[in-house]
């Protein structure tokens, strides 16, 4: 999206940005925020048993390893996280989880095959991630298993010797107990305990689950 500089509502969204660190700043009055430091984070004395780190959006829009320009300018790996873990070395055990749906997806502009296959889900009543005038279109398509055969890859500096899992997600929503993906611009299909098999990756452990439209959350 592109926003015209001279048209843009300069003070009104200085006031609001004001106000919502006024906002913040009465959470932190009464308690309900309390502001803390990297250090007492990770110098607990044992009081933290675990700690998990959430990856911020997907690897494919890394700063280093995403498709310019459609990528975010930051690290989307496990970079930071790997960072912060060798710098403080009070883990006994690490544990990356990778999580994929079982399609792909895209919000807004950038490298998508678009919708090569008119693909419809079910159980997509509740999605959140819609149209917007920010991002524009939520794409939908069949997995392409050579970009999360690179995602995986890209990450690989940072995860390797640690034990890592996947998560595939939203199995209800295709259907089928086949999934349907591309590699090497063909289309195939593969019963979705079996996928791990075409992954260039041996994992630790991988679970299945549904979305959260669905009654229950976990493939048995």
């Amino acid at each position: 999206m592109q926003i015209d500089f001279d048209k843009f509502r300069h003070d009104i969204e200085d006031r609001h940005f004001v106000n919502v660190i006024h906002k913040i700043l009465k959470l932190v009055i009464n308690g309900t925020i309390l502001p803390v430091e990297e250090e007492s984070i990770f110098n607990s004395n044992g009081l933290i048993d675990t700690y998990i780190f959430e990856g911020a959006q997907g690897i494919l829009l890394d700063q280093n390893f995403g498709n310019r320009p459609f990528i975010t300018k930051s690290n989307t790996t496990s970079k930071n996280a790997i960072s912060l873990i060798n710098k403080y070395r009070v883990f006994d055990e690490v544990e990356i989880v990778y999580v994929t749906r079982a399609y792909q997806t895209y919000h807004g502009y950038g490298p998508f095959n678009d919708m090569r296959t008119k693909y419809d889900l079910i159980d997509f009543q509740f999605e959140t991630n819609k149209y917007n005038p920010y991002q524009g279109e939520f794409k939908i398509d069949f997995l392409d298993l050579d970009k999360l055969n690179y995602s995986l890859e890209c990450d690989s500096k940072f995860s390797s010797g640690k034990n890592i899992k996947l998560v595939i997600t939203c199995l209800d929503q295709i259907g089928s107990s086949n999934i349907n993906y591309y590699t090497n611009n063909s289309l195939k299909s593969i019963h979705f305990r079996d996928l791990q098999l075409k992954i260039d990756k041996q994992f630790d452990g991988i679970t299945y689950s549904y979305s959260n439209c669905a009654n229950d959350l976990i493939v048995k």
